[in-house]
């Protein structure tokens, strides 16, 4: 049996409730739970609110492993009644672990399935390019244009690892810059290349450090993975930021 933790102010029931259903996304409770690894009456119980105690902080950090839309561990934990600066340091550390590799490929396959219903519910005439180029962690999908000024389209899917943005930022925009770096050597004005994520703070933290030198037209898209929809999109400052207008977009 887990040991007791003493709340530090008061549990919110309504807001955990609504965090851990954004946590789930478009994911099955039976799924949700498995990817937790708690049992399916364990999370029916705390979505619908029938429980007079939070869970333990060990608990909020399994769920946060594997939450959707940007959902953190210090959410969860402000949420419980926990404070953050007291639990929040011993949030997992890493960008890359078990849990998080299993959160990325869930989170990549809604993604490309949001992306490609947006595309078509478009006017756009488009399909899947088979090719690809050597390093492969240059885009997670690529589509090729007909009868539009921009023939490839790639997109990037970002999400983020367990744990709080906060403390990541910095290796989080080392990946980021790195991929600006490829995209000197492969864009042009024919290319598009949007980030994809779920995450508001992402989104964002993407758009307030634009590449202003780059010759590419770049967007960051924000989606709404329980219901497979486009939330925004926006053209981030680029060389060719004026030529922005006449380019295709999904929102």
């Amino acid at each position: 049996m887990s040991k007791a933790v003493n709340i530090d102010h008061e549990f919110n029931i309504e807001k955990y409730s609504k965090l851990l259903s954004q946590a789930q996304g478009g994911r099955t409770q039976t799924k949700f739970a498995k990817d937790c690894g708690l049992s399916v009456a364990y999370i029916c119980k705390h979505l619908n609110k029938r429980i007079n105690k939070p869970p333990i902080p060990s608990t909020l950090k399994k769920i946060a492993a594997v939450a959707a839309n940007g959902i953190t561990y210090e959410d969860l934990l402000d949420a419980a009644g926990y404070d953050v600066d007291k639990y929040g340091n011993t949030d997992i550390n890493t960008l890359s672990d078990s849990s998080s590799t299993i959160q990325e490929l869930d989170f990549n396959k809604l993604a490309t399935a949001t992306i490609t219903t947006a595309l078509s519910n478009s006017n756009v005439k488009w399909f899947v390019n088979g090719n690809s180029i050597s390093n492969n962690t240059y885009y997670d999908m690529d589509i090729e244009l007909q009868d539009c000024q921009i023939t490839h389209w790639f997109f990037k899917f970002i999400t983020i690892p367990s744990g709080s943005l906060s403390t990541k930022k910095e290796a989080f925009m080392k990946c980021i810059y790195s991929h600006f770096g490829q995209l000197t050597l492969y864009a042009d004005i024919h290319t598009k290349y949007s980030f994809v994520t779920a995450s508001s703070e992402l989104y964002n933290l993407v758009k307030s450090n634009p590449p202003t030198a780059l010759a590419t037209h770049i967007s960051v898209i924000l989606i709404d993975i329980s219901t497979l929809s486009i939330r925004k999109e926006e053209y981030i400052k680029t060389a060719l930021s004026d030529n922005n207008i006449h380019i295709v977009s999904l929102k």
